[in-house]
């Protein structure tokens, strides 16, 4: 159940008065058999203390799902972290200390401790819409090497003898020297070796890393490599505790929200202001969120049944182009919606509560 925002003083005050009277009615009602009352004797409990599990967000509590489930966002009334000895559905891999549980990660190759993000090799070469899938069904995406000191927390996946691999650079403009990380992020700092990219025969826009120091060769996308993937942890909103997580591998609408309830997740749902901002901030790519569109054109619902209020449709939209376009994604260069047909193929992003 989503965490409900903090409700104004008085509105709280006047919810909890109201759940009192219903309570004191009740056990009128519930006198003795000679139709008397039972006195209550019991303290008054004062109508605007914050009670741990009445669903609604007063006090200190941080949260308040109205539930006592130890594995969503919200524990105790408090938002669930790394640490706090549960497992959070989807978020989290394990939270204690045992061996492999890294910033409540567990990494088959090498996990970075201070962003929790997994490293794995996929030893066997391919080209590289092969490694591309290999690193996706795994649950990530072919490294995006755009973090400080990544590549020293990757010394140990890179043994002799140094074998090319395929990274998670393409170029962004067809003959052009721009280049574009699967992240959806411009590429900053790079490690071109010398004379490269050459771009050689006009086809070369794909990236290889090798050799002792992980230089970088441009090469055909239908070359054979092994594949560096990269399994990033989920991105948390401070406001709500909830977690967002984008997953690059190319999906219908129906596939992507599989895939997000597969993980213990749903597709994205934007139900305010601040939310879009958060989710606007994040989106390196085009990406699927939870809204389509019903049977009656112009009627919108969210995968997870939230109720329809708040909207960020980009200029123009929803166009219902050819009739056809029933669902909705956030565009990454404007952070609002668009509505494309449920069949085009995306990345998406899921969402934890």
């Amino acid at each position: 159940m989503v965490a409900r925002p903090r409700e104004a003083a008085s509105q709280l005050r006047y919810r909890r008065a109201v759940r009192r009277a219903l309570l004191l009615s009740l056990l009128v009602a519930c006198g003795g058999d000679d139709g008397a009352t039972t006195p209550i004797d019991a303290p008054e409990v004062p109508i605007d203390a914050a009670v741990c599990g009445d669903g609604i967000v007063g006090g200190s509590e941080a949260c308040d799902d109205g539930n006592a489930d130890d594995t969503d966002g919200c524990v105790a009334c408090a938002f669930a972290t790394c640490g706090d000895g549960h497992v959070r559905r989807a978020v989290e891999a394990c939270d204690d200390a045992t061996a492999g549980c890294v910033r409540c990660t567990t990494c088959a190759g090498v996990a970075d401790p201070a962003t929790g993000h997994c490293y794995t090799m996929v030893e066997a070469v391919a080209d590289r819409a092969a490694g591309q899938a290999a690193c996706a069904s795994a649950g990530g995406h072919l490294i995006a090497l755009d973090g400080a000191g990544e590549w020293a927390v990757l010394a140990p996946l890179w043994t002799t003898p140094f074998a090319a691999t395929w990274i998670g650079l393409t170029r962004a403009v067809d003959g052009q020297n721009q280049w574009r990380w699967e992240t959806g992020a411009m590429l900053g700092a790079a490690t071109w070796n010398a004379g490269e990219p050459n771009d050689s025969g006009g086809v070369e826009d794909c990236v290889e890393a090798g050799g002792m120091t992980g230089g970088w060769n441009d090469l055909a996308c239908t070359n054979t490599r092994r594949a560096l993937c990269e399994r990033p942890a989920w991105t948390i909103d401070p406001a709500t505790n909830h977690a967002y997580r984008t997953l690059y591998a190319l999906r219908t609408h129906p596939e992507a929200t599989a895939d997000c309830a597969a993980l213990g997740a749903h597709l994205a749902t934007v139900t305010s202001a601040a939310e879009q901002a958060f989710v606007a901030s994040i989106a390196g790519r085009d990406a699927w969120i939870g809204a389509f569109q019903g049977t009656g054109e112009g009627t919108w619902f969210w995968s997870t049944g939230e109720r329809w209020e708040f909207t960020a449709w980009g200029a123009g939209q929803p166009d219902d182009a050819g009739a056809n376009e029933d669902c909705a994604h956030v565009v990454a260069a404007t952070g609002l919606w668009n509505d494309r047909a449920c069949t085009a193929r995306l990345p998406y992003l899921c969402e934890a509560d």
